[in-house]
Formats: structure tokens, sequence, C-alpha cells
């Protein structure tokens, strides 16, 4: 599957790059450049990842036996990781910002999402030095993520060379120059203007837009980059810092003021999926009597219902019983030879001890596996399971380049 995978993206690739050599304007080889950039660090992804499964193959086969099958370690639920709403503050010099003096440049700036072979791009950005704030309202889902990943999120701009020539200032503003700048260098503009019109023979038809063939792609340069891992989950937004790559005087420099600003969340299967469900009865702490009740375990609890046709309408359960990792589990043998399973948890100061009963000695296991292995999810994923973090599909909004003061962090800081 990874073979093919990378076939399909070296062709992809091959695809790009014919569209690129035939691209006759700016924005189409912009967007080209930015879809060859995305495109290679899918490859480089795939090619990584084979080289890793070839070589745990070799280890696999190598130490492969039966007692190596027994004692494997337990594994941990996949979630599902959001980010989005990026951000990113600029600060400029005042000269650049206040007052509009130095050198006017342009940049296009776009945002590459990593993670194993899963790469994302955000949309492409058109910053100068009247943006204080880079905003990217793309939404990058990754469905299926195990606890120990690794988001990249990496920055990359290029310069927009525009041309600034006097040559193609039109005529009225050249007549505007020659009254504000002063005699001579108006009369210089005039005939720098003149003689560039009579160069040029009078059209017999409307003119008609002919395209600028570029012969030189764009060429997109890392800028800034950040890892984002498990620690970084958090329901809401949150600073982190960038390490920037880029050195003030290149060409594709911007005056980052060295964090970004975004929303990352986790959703653990454990918290979103019924992890398993069936009828128990259910012994309460200080009561003989047994009440057989229908039992969903998700989300840190196990719920206890009347029926399934109770939770199915949206009704509150019977009984709540918490699952953490001070949870305390273990089956008991009873004179009646019938298996108990023994469950405590610590509260109000003291233990409550709940036991849970089933028909068949195997599912009563089964349950104990089960919760066993929640306890374990819920402890892997941390401070992702304390309640459940919403994704949202994040509606596109347009980018105020125009930022107003008091608006925007930059003027926050």
């Amino acid at each position: 599957k990874l073979r093919e995978q990378l076939s399909r993206e070296e062709r992809v690739r091959e695809g790009v790059c014919r569209l690129l050599s035939a691209c006759t304007q700016r924005e189409q080889t912009l967007h080209a450049a930015q879809a060859l950039l995305a495109c290679n660090a899918r490859i480089q992804a795939f090619v990584e990842k084979l080289r890793r499964a070839q070589g745990a193959e070799l280890v696999r086969r190598a130490s492969l036996s039966a007692a190596d099958d027994d004692n494997k370690e337990r594994s941990t639920c996949k979630a599902k990781v959001c980010l989005s709403d990026i951000r990113i503050p600029l600060m400029w010099k005042d000269t650049d910002h206040f007052q509009n003096k130095g050198e006017f440049h342009r940049f296009a700036v776009f945002c590459l999402l990593k993670m194993d072979t899963e790469v994302f791009d955000t949309k492409m950005i058109t910053v100068d030095r009247t943006v204080t704030d880079i905003l990217f309202d793309s939404v990058a889902v990754f469905p299926a993520t195990e606890p120990g990943f690794e988001l990249q999120l990496e920055v990359y701009s290029c310069c927009l060379l525009e041309d600034l020539s006097i040559a193609s200032t039109p005529r009225r503003l050249a007549s505007r120059l020659s009254s504000s700048v002063g005699r001579s260098t108006g009369r210089r503009v005039l005939r720098q203007r003149s003689l560039s019109d009579l160069s040029r023979p009078a059209p017999r038809q409307p003119p008609t837009r002919t395209p600028v063939f570029i012969h030189r792609a764009p060429k997109f340069h890392l800028l800034a980059r950040v890892a984002l891992t498990l620690e970084h989950v958090y329901d809401g937004f949150r600073t982190h810092d960038l390490t920037i790559t880029g050195k003030e005087g290149y060409s594709y420099w911007l005056p980052l003021y060295g964090n970004v600003c975004c929303r990352l969340v986790a959703q653990p299967a454990c918290m979103t999926e019924d992890r398993m469900t069936g009828f128990l009865i259910v012994q309460y702490d200080g009561d003989k009597q047994d009440c057989k009740l229908f039992c969903v375990l998700i989300e840190g609890k196990l719920l206890c219902f009347a029926t399934p046709q109770s939770r199915a309408k949206g009704q509150e359960p019977v009984f709540i019983m918490p699952v953490n990792k001070d949870t305390r589990m273990r089956l008991v043998g009873c004179e009646d030879g019938v298996d108990r399973l023994q469950v405590r948890n610590m509260e109000s100061a003291r233990w409550q001890s709940h036991t849970l009963l089933a028909h068949r000695s195997p599912d009563l296991l089964a349950w104990l596996e089960a919760l066993r292995q929640h306890v374990w999810d819920l402890d892997n994923w941390k401070q992702c399971c304390n309640k459940v973090m919403a994704i949202e599909e994040l509606l596109p909004r347009a980018a105020n380049l125009q930022s107003k003061p008091g608006s925007s962090l930059y003027y926050d800081m």
C-alpha cells in the first residue's frame, strides 16, 4: 500500500511539474510551486515510512517467538487530532508600518502541516507591511493519531517581484508627478514616457492582454517551524514558540515576532466511541440487591441504563460508575462458584465498592479486559480525556489585511 501511494504521488509530481512549466501568470506559478513543495514533502514522508517499515519487519522476523506474542505491550486507542485558526503576528519597524517608508515588498506565505505521511497545506496569503497578523482559516484533521505524535508546522514565504519601473507609469500619473516633484524631474519623467510611447507602434485594434511567460518558477523558502506534541493539546487557543530559520536580509525574510497562535485539539476514540456494551448485574455499595442493567463503557465512565432503548432515547442513566487511573479492579470468587468483578473508586474521601456479575464467566473476563484497556487509554491520552474537545469545521473567512489598531496581536504586544 505504501508503494502504491508513493507511486501515485510521484505521478502527481510529474503532472505538477508539467503544469508549472506551462503557467503564464504569476498566480498560477505561485500555486503550482506550492503544490510541488507539498507533493515533495509527501513523497519524502512515504519514502521514510517505507524505510522504517522494512527495518521493523527485519527486526520482527529476527525476534519472533511465541513468548513475544504473549508478552506484547498493550496498544493505545487512536485519536482524531485537529489543528486550526493559525495566527502569526508580525513586528514591522515603525518606519515601515506607521510611516510607510522604506522599500515596499509583498510576500506569498503559506503553512505546511506534516504528521507521519499526512501532509496538508494552507491557503496562500499575500502579505505586505500593512499586515500585522497572518491569518489562516484552514482546518487540518488527522483521523488516526497515536499519543506519541509529532505535528510539524512549517511556514514558507516567497518575495513577489513587482515591476515598479517608471516606464510603466500611466500618462496621467506622470503628468501629476511633473507638477509635484519639480520641473527638471518632471521633464525627465515626461520625456521617458514619450520615448516609450514613440517606440510602441499604434494598435489597429483594441489592445489585448498578452500572457507573460515566466521562465523561472518562484521558490518558497522555509521561514520558521514548530513541532507540536501531545503536551501542546489544549481545548482553546495557545501560543507556541517558533524556531526561525530565515535571516534578516534574505529576500523572503519577514519580521516574525517569534510565536504562532493556534488551536490544537484531540478526540481519543475512548472518549467518543463505545468501548464495550452489554448487560451486567450491578450490585451497589452497601446494597445486596442485584440490578440487571445495560452498561456502556465510554468517556471514563460506566453508564448503566435500564434498557438499551433508554439510552437510544437520550434518557439519563440509572447509575454512573467512574473509571479512571485510580480505579481498582479484581475478580473475586464466591462460595456459590460464580465469579464477581469488584470495582473500587475513591469518592468523597472514602473507597466506594461496586460488584459486577455476568451470566457467563468469559463475558466477565471480557469486561475486566475492557476496563483495564480503558484505564490504559485514559492514562496515555492525559489531558485529552478531561472532557470531549470539540472539532468543528470552521467557515472560511477572508483575511483582514488592513488590520485596525487594537484589533491585532501586533498592537497588543
